[in-house]
């Protein structure tokens, strides 16, 4: 009797093996896993780039496996956070947290301090390279020229947009970092921008910066915009997504903020 358990049990097995080759072999496409793009999957994937995708696209792609873990599901929203630190620098160049938002606890404790508030804003990555954007004298003056021309009050924010793929894991975050420095009627000077990208898959290629924007001050509002390339590129299918990751940060006199994002 125990024989025959085993046996049947062995046949139970077999069948469920083959049943679950069976269901792979109908969902992914024999061109595609013949290690040749596929057409239908390379028709679903221009429509899901250009905005003309169906259910039906995005299911086919769900579909299979290394594309669903690594192409940004389109009926997802990237998620956007934030996060900010008020402060202020002393005429001694010592600077004080007066307020955060959505740091992790030990960014909190560590902008409590003064070196630790200088070391969480020298992690600031990337290049703002500003090119032709004209700075008037004033925010020349105060944005490093001397510490008494720094002494003030000053606002960090950073903005991550995380993108998802079909199964929920990180392609990649962008983030875009600006300090401002305010007086409680106007935005007096800008201080260190960038943008820049983290936990990228090993699809995302980081492409150029296609806008780096800010307006003049000493203003009432002023905003920040950074915008790239970013291109997703695997084998069999190439290149096969292009996102324009961008965010604005806007500014105001009394110290407040606010966002707009976009992946595309």
């Amino acid at each position: 009797m125990l024989v025959s358990r085993t046996l049947r049990s062995g046949f139970v097995k077999s069948a469920m093996v083959l049943s679950a080759v069976a269901a792979l072999s109908a969902t992914v496409p024999a061109a595609h896993a013949a290690g040749t793009p596929d057409p239908a999957v390379a028709a679903a994937l221009q429509r899901i780039q250009n905005g003309t995708w169906t259910n039906a696209d995005a299911e086919l792609i769900a579909g299979i496996p290394e594309l669903a873990a690594t192409t940004p599901d389109p009926r997802v929203e990237p998620r956007t956070s934030v996060e900010e630190i008020e402060y202020v620098i002393l005429p001694d160049g010592t600077m004080e947290s007066t307020a955060t938002s959505g740091l992790s606890d030990a960014d909190s404790a560590a902008a409590e301090t003064s070196d630790g508030l200088k070391r969480l804003l020298a992690a600031d990555r990337g290049d703002s390279t500003v090119g032709d954007v004209v700075e008037v004298p004033e925010e020349t003056a105060a944005s490093g020229a001397s510490v008494r021309a720094a002494a003030g009050r000053w606002k960090w924010t950073h903005v991550t947009v995380t993108n998802y793929s079909y199964t929920g894991t990180v392609i990649y975050k962008y983030h875009h970092k600006a300090r401002f420095k305010y007086d409680g009627s106007k935005v007096t000077a800008w201080g260190e921008r960038s943008d820049y990208t983290s936990n990228e898959q090993d699809v995302v290629q980081v492409g150029e910066r296609m806008r780096n924007e800010k307006s003049r001050v000493p203003a009432a509002s002023a905003t920040s915009l950074m915008k790239r390339r970013i291109d997703l590129c695997a084998p069999v299918y190439g290149c096969y997504a292009t996102n324009y990751p961008w965010s604005k940060i806007k500014v105001k006199g009394n110290g407040g903020t606010s966002f707009t994002s976009s992946n595309k």
